[in-house]
């Protein structure tokens, strides 16, 4: 499947293959981790943003907020921190094209819309989305 094709199955099937990065086990399991106040009744839990890496400007797709295991608690970083703690961590999933990192970037939260997480009952936990491209 590509993003060319894009249906809650594609979304589905990203999340499923990943679900050993932090990040993306958030995604798929919201229940388990905290949310992060942004104020005004505002809350975040990813606020995605992609990029490209390395000499080969691989495109990927890695969060502005990340979890901390030692405090459980969520934390934002700037767009440049967000970035050299996905290359440095291995937080963030590489993608083929950068229209398939945009539009997952974007797109992720159908995983919560589609019913593929049984435990989870509403819309979407109250987070954001950063516009895709955030910074190398």
């Amino acid at each position: 499947m590509e993003a060319d094709d894009l249906t809650n199955d594609w979304v589905d099937s990203v999340i499923q293959s990943n679900r050993h990065i932090n990040f993306v086990d958030r995604i798929a399991r919201p229940e388990l981790y905290p949310t992060l106040d942004k104020g005004n009744g505002v809350s975040a839990t990813h606020l995605m943003s992609w990029s490209t890496m390395g000499k080969d400007q691989i495109p990927i797709v890695y969060p502005n907020v990340i979890f901390d295991p030692n405090t459980r608690k969520l934390k934002e970083l700037t767009p440049d921190e967000a970035f050299q703690y996905a290359v440095v961590s291995g937080e963030y999933i590489p993608f083929a094209t950068e229209r398939a990192a945009d539009t997952f970037s974007r797109e992720y939260k159908r995983h919560w819309r589609n019913g593929k997480n049984p435990d989870y009952h509403g819309d979407a936990p109250p987070g954001l989305i950063n516009k895709p491209g955030g910074s190398k």
